[in-house]
């Protein structure tokens, strides 16, 4: 018992010595087993890289952005017309559509607009909501509408119509609205696109405002103004008639090229260099769109 205890712990310590030579070897680190780490320079090579190709990415991927923006555009104009060119059918009376800016947003928005009963007049067809939903257009992307200058004079012709606030009453006096409004596409009793005066009707005959006057907001009206015309002068020679086309861009690249929504042919004012410049750039840059007469289905240009 004894030899054999002696040998079991001659075994134990010869275990016990061998356990330690292998736990301090395996803690022994070795000039050779460090990786050697990135340079300065060869992070900064990375960081430019990386750096690169965000550049070059950006701008493929806006316009792969803009393009479907431009899309949804057309999609939903294309239903919002749709809706009118119906109501317009079924109602038998003017019925289209208005753009306009909502203010908090800045974003282009739809509405449905119809003849008003409550006015008639030989030279102007006066227009009020149909109803409240307005329809907005994909953010950044906004609209001008193509104007028809046949009846109108050399000092008010426009080929673009933007988004304002000007214009006069059913008396002439100089009017004002708090949403920029901008232009008209109507059709019809028989679905037909059709070009006539127009104007927004905006007040009712208890001075209290329509539908239209409550989104427009126009300044200082009553019964007898009835509204506002987008003209310097009731004149018919000066009236807008109601578009059959638009064209749809990039906002914000339209505004780095000093683009703005207001026509100052609205005014009365000169046909100014700027407005000119503006419109040969939607010439180039913009994606225009007309609408069949006879079935109010879309064509879109290159």
């Amino acid at each position: 018992m004894k030899d054999e205890n002696g040998k079991m712990k001659t075994r134990a310590n010869s275990f016990d010595a061998s356990r330690r030579r292998m736990n301090s070897s395996s803690f022994i680190l070795h000039p050779s087993s460090f990786r050697a780490a990135f340079t300065l320079t060869e992070i900064l090579i990375v960081i430019g890289i990386i750096v690169l190709l965000i550049a070059l990415a950006v701008p493929a991927f806006s316009l792969i952005t803009g393009g479907k923006s431009i899309e949804g555009a057309t999609n939903q104009l294309s239903a919002a017309l749709g809706r009118a060119r119906a109501e317009a059918i079924g109602l038998q009376k003017p019925t289209g559509v208005m753009f306009f800016i909502e203010p908090r947003s800045q974003r282009a928005m739809i509405a449905i607009v119809k003849q008003s009963d409550a006015v008639s007049s030989s030279e102007v067809v006066w227009l009020d909501l149909a109803d409240a939903d307005f329809i907005p257009l994909p953010i950044g992307v906004t609209v001008q509408t193509i104007g028809d200058t046949s009846n109108m004079t050399a000092a008010v012709g426009d080929r673009y119509i933007g988004f304002n606030t000007r214009g006069v009453d059913a008396a002439g006096t100089a009017r004002t609205s708090t949403v920029p409004f901008g232009g008209v596409i109507l059709f019809d009793s028989f679905g037909r696109l059709v070009s006539t005066n127009y104007g927004f009707r905006c007040i009712d005959s208890a001075n209290a405002n329509t539908p239209l006057g409550g989104l427009l907001k126009v300044n200082g009206l009553n019964a007898s103004a009835v509204g506002l015309i987008p003209s310097p002068t009731p004149n018919v020679l000066n009236l807008l008639r109601s578009q059959f086309g638009l064209v749809m861009f990039e906002r914000d690249l339209f505004a780095t090229q000093n683009g703005t929504d207001d026509d100052s042919k609205i005014a009365g004012t000169t046909y100014a260099p700027a407005e000119q410049n503006e419109e040969l750039w939607l010439d180039n840059n913009s994606t225009p769109i007309l609408i069949n007469r006879y079935t109010g289905t879309l064509v879109k240009g290159e």
